[in-house]
């Protein structure tokens, strides 16, 4: 965005580059989230430096450990032929395997009267307290002496809606906060004599949470639960569960997440692979992740693909360098950047 602003301006000329020696090296993090109509712009905000630039090349970079066909994406991103590009990449010998990972696709009966976001709520309720309890029992301590570094104690709710996410967060704090509803899943809440055949029946049905109970979290106690989205500053890491869009995907590291769970079908695999790295940070961890689906559209071919939902590497990234409103903005940018060009050799007394 910087470098879009002020290319035309020239007192930012040796600043980036366009006079002078120009950088020797330009690394691109991440470039699996480089997808569709802001990275076609961005792909020529670089070609449009490339020009300014003139004969001074400078060697690009591209980091990127889920991408398959990352030399062509490489190419297109920078302005170069496929040819230009070399992929390094790791031997199978060179990797380490350490830790497992938990994917579960998880449908919502389409027959019952509840809204799909009934089913996130009580599926983050319930995840939240299969992790290591945040204040542990002495039982707890002693059986599981390596529960805090295999399952960590917090989970992150991604959704690609804001209006959701506002729902999902109030609902999901009342639920916790108000009614405290997780104590009635308590194996104790049910009165003495309640006969076994209806106990079984109810806890086949998850209306009884045994496994929590026998972990050593305290049912009685309400998870803490807040947002991060554009309305607020910042994420709270004192909380049990964040309920967040896409502004926690990239950049924020917590190793005490554990589970990370995704209403409906996300919208981009790249992002969605951003966000399942934000749990399992430490090395040796046993990191969920969950996606809440309908039976409806792409959530229906999402929970039928499980397996490409739940892959490691993408495919192909969609770059659409060649769009008409792209190339009609860049168009406008290039003019721009001439104008400042020229204006400036005439009259900045820089």
């Amino acid at each position: 965005e910087m470098l879009n602003k002020e290319l035309c301006d020239p007192r930012w000329s040796k600043t980036f580059g366009v006079e002078g020696p120009a950088p020797g090296l330009v690394l691109l993090d991440e470039i699996h989230t480089y997808e569709g109509i802001p990275a076609a712009q961005a792909a020529w905000v670089l070609r449009r430096w490339n020009h300014r630039k003139g004969r001074s090349t400078s060697h690009f970079v591209g980091l990127s450990a889920t991408l398959k066909e990352a030399p062509t994406h490489m190419a297109k991103l920078c302005g170069l032929s496929p040819a230009q590009v070399e992929e390094c990449s790791p031997q199978p010998e060179e990797l380490l395997s350490e830790g497992r990972e938990y994917n579960l696709a998880l449908k919502s009966n389409p027959s019952s009267s509840a809204a799909l976001l009934s089913t996130s709520i009580q599926a983050g309720m319930l995840l939240t307290r299969l992790l290591t309890p945040r204040v542990s029992s002495q039982r707890s301590a002693s059986q599981h002496p390596h529960a805090e570094q295999l399952y960590s104690q917090k989970l992150f709710g991604f959704t690609d809606n804001l209006d959701v996410v506002n729902r999902w967060y109030a609902d999901m704090h009342d639920a916790e906060q108000n009614k405290r509803l997780a104590q009635s899943r308590n194996p104790g809440a049910y009165p003495k004599g309640t006969p076994k055949q209806l106990l079984d029946r109810i806890r086949e049905e998850g209306q009884i949470w045994d496994l929590p109970d026998l972990i050593g979290h305290d049912l009685s106690r309400g998870l803490k639960v807040s947002r991060c989205s554009s309305q607020d500053a910042g994420a709270d890491t004192t909380s049990d569960a964040i309920i967040a869009t896409s502004s926690l995907e990239v950049g924020f590291d917590d190793p005490s997440v554990g589970v990370i769970m995704q209403h409906k079908a996300p919208k981009s695999m790249a992002s969605f692979l951003q966000r399942k790295g934000r749990a399992g940070r430490t090395p040796g961890t046993r990191p969920w992740t969950v996606v809440v689906l309908s039976d409806f559209g792409r959530d229906r071919w999402a929970f039928q693909s499980a397996e490409r939902l739940f892959a490691p590497e993408i495919d192909r990234i969609n770059l659409p360098i060649t769009n008409p409103y792209v190339l009609r903005v860049q168009m406008a940018l290039f003019m721009v950047d001439w104008i400042g060009r020229h204006i400036g050799k005439r009259c900045s007394p820089y």
